[in-house]
């Protein structure tokens, strides 16, 4: 099943919506389908003011799709924290590339230059902690906007993160956190001598026919 443009409490009812309509049938992706109660899950994503399109696949094949307030298979909508998962992409593009050397560096190698007073501490948490979102800095944005907003209108939103003083070790904690997300984006740029758009639609967009991207 493929969820598209749903923030989390929808994709989760659209999850249990869709579950709720597979048969024990699982070799076949029509037969496997109570159209019934598929039927009646598109029905109930109808009526969620924010849900642009939900599509529904199962062992590859599309079942069934529908677009939702002025949502349509070709319209460019705002996808909010599906970047971090196309970032990761690229972390792993430029890995692979040898433009990154390991997952495991510290992001002191692409930061140090860039902010002051960066403790050792600070200095060796690890790329890998990044993807992780386990970097171990002050952070709350899930709770209190007030958090993201402040980071994102900051004048240096590097700085601004790398101030925040670590409340524990890195790779230890989870902590949802879109700023430590955003220095993945500043390595990749670092490493690549590219701005990390123009990386994504080189060595990602263009070859998925992704056109229309910012």
């Amino acid at each position: 099943m493929k969820l598209i443009n749903a923030p989390l409490p929808v994709a989760l009812l659209m999850v249990f919506l869709f579950l709720s309509c597979l048969k024990n049938d699982s070799t076949n992706p029509i037969t496997a389908v109570d159209n019934a109660k598929l039927d009646e899950a598109f029905s109930q994503a109808k009526q969620i003011t924010s849900l642009k399109s939900l599509v529904v696949s199962y062992n590859g094949k599309i079942i069934k799709e529908a677009f939702y307030n002025d949502g349509s298979a070709v319209a460019a909508n705002d996808v909010m924290s599906v970047t971090k998962s196309v970032v990761g992409l690229l972390i792993g593009i430029a890995t692979d590339k040898g433009s990154i050397k390991s997952i495991d560096q510290p992001i002191g190698d692409y930061i140090s230059s860039l902010v002051e007073n960066l403790s050792t501490e600070k200095t060796n948490i690890k790329i890998r902690h990044l993807l992780t979102m386990s970097s171990g800095f002050e952070w709350e944005e899930l709770v209190y906007v007030s958090g993201f907003n402040n980071w994102i209108t900051s004048a240096n939103q590097v700085q601004y993160l790398t101030d925040k003083p670590l409340t524990s070790q890195a790779g230890e904690v989870f902590t949802y956190n879109s700023a430590a997300l955003h220095l993945l984006s500043v390595i990749i740029s670092r490493a690549s001598g590219m701005k990390t758009l123009d990386f994504a639609k080189l060595y990602l967009f263009d070859s998925l026919g992704i056109s229309n991207s910012n």
